[in-house]
């Protein structure tokens, strides 16, 4: 059984979030700050993007709830936190976007709910996809494989081998 990331006893949740905003952290290929409209509309669809992004580099976090500029949190840190109102909802919501746009072929993902400074946010471990690349298929009904680099999304071509085939979401 896996090891979890989110294990409280070794890993202070709270004390990590505060010290990125504390550094003033920027964004890059293992971190991405989210505002909390990520988690509706058209948002939610890139967020599954981003998923597949960590997960095709080699994995990372990522952070709801947190307005940034430029990649770096706003400031003050009090100005740039948002609350999840919901968060045992909005959980819910990230495991079903998740599962209904990939089933059991998607990325691997840790999600939960953090308080920092009064704010409530969550924080989602992607795990690096370690057999394959992970993909969807665009409104053209063509494969797509983004993979993060740095603090954006490329796309990637994946030329299967016969052995093994791509992951990807149902169209």
């Amino acid at each position: 059984m896996r090891k979890l990331f989110f294990d409280p006893k070794q890993y202070p949740l709270r004390s990590v979030a505060e010290r990125l905003f504390n550094s003033e952290k920027e964004e890059d290929g293992h971190l991405d700050y989210k505002d909390k409209r990520c988690l509706k509309g058209k948002g939610a669809e890139d967020l599954m993007y981003d998923f597949c992004a960590m997960a095709n580099a080699e994995g990372g976090i990522i952070i709801i709830g947190v307005r940034e500029e430029n990649g770096y949190p706003i400031k003050p840190i009090t100005r740039g936190l948002q609350s999840i109102t919901s968060p045992d909802k909005e959980l819910n919501r990230v495991d079903q976007m998740r599962n209904s746009k990939f089933g059991l072929t998607g990325p691997d993902i840790d999600v939960r709910s953090i308080r920092v400074r009064g704010k409530r946010l969550l924080l989602i471990k992607v795990h690096p996809s370690v057999t394959e690349p992970v993909g969807l298929r665009n409104k053209q009904g063509r494969q797509e494989y983004p993979i993060r680099q740095g603090r954006i999304k490329t796309w990637q071509p994946y030329q299967p081998t016969p052995d093994r085939e791509p992951r990807a979401a149902r169209a």
